[in-house]
C-alpha cells in the first residue's frame, strides 16, 4: 500500500519551508519559483509545465526546454554530515525531492513507499547514509600517528 505525499501543491510546499527550483535539462539552469505564489499556489507541483524562458548559451536563441520541479530544503545540508537524506523522484511525471529527512517531519512516521500525486505510481527513492570520507592513511597505520 502506497502512503500519500506530506504535499500536493506548490503551496503546500512554502507552507511546509520548502523551496520549489526549476531545473531545465536543455540549458542546465536552475531557477527558484516563488511557491507561495497565489497564482499558482494551487497547482499541483507534480502536474505542473513549466518551461524555460531561458537563453541557450551554445546558440543564443530562447530555450523554451520542459523544466523539472526540484523541491529542497532552504538550506542544504553540508556533505559528509551525520545526517541520513532520501532523494524521491517519479521517472514518469519528472519530479524530484531533495534532502528529506526521514527522521523528521513532514516524513516521520512511517517506512511507507509514497505514491506520486501526478501519476499515483510508486515513488523512486535512494537513501543516502552519511558521506565517506577516507583517511589517506596508509595501511597499518593508525589515525594520530604521522605518516
Amino acid at each position: 500500500m502506497l502512503r500519500a505525499l506530506p504535499f500536493q501543491t506548490i503551496g503546500d510546499v512554502a507552507r511546509l519551508g520548502l523551496e520549489l527550483h526549476v531545473y531545465c535539462p536543455a540549458c542546465r539552469t536552475t531557477r527558484q519559483v516563488d511557491a507561495g505564489d497565489p497564482a499558482i499556489a494551487g497547482r499541483g507541483f507534480a502536474t505542473a509545465r513549466f518551461r524555460c524562458a531561458g537563453t541557450r548559451p551554445s546558440i543564443g536563441t530562447a530555450c523554451g526546454g520542459r523544466g523539472v520541479p526540484k523541491i529542497q530544503p532552504r538550506e542544504l545540508l553540508p556533505v559528509g554530515g551525520s545526517v541520513t537524506l532520501t532523494f524521491l523522484w517519479c521517472p514518469h511525471c519528472l519530479w524530484e525531492i531533495d534532502q528529506a529527512r526521514l527522521d523528521q517531519p513532514p516524513w516521520s512516521g512511517t517506512r511507507q513507499r509514497y505514491a506520486c500525486p501526478g501519476c499515483s505510481r510508486p515513488v523512486q527513492w535512494h537513501i543516502h547514509g552519511p558521506a565517506w570520507r577516507p583517511s589517506y592513511a596508509p595501511r597499518g597505520a593508525s589515525e594520530g600517528e604521522p605518516s
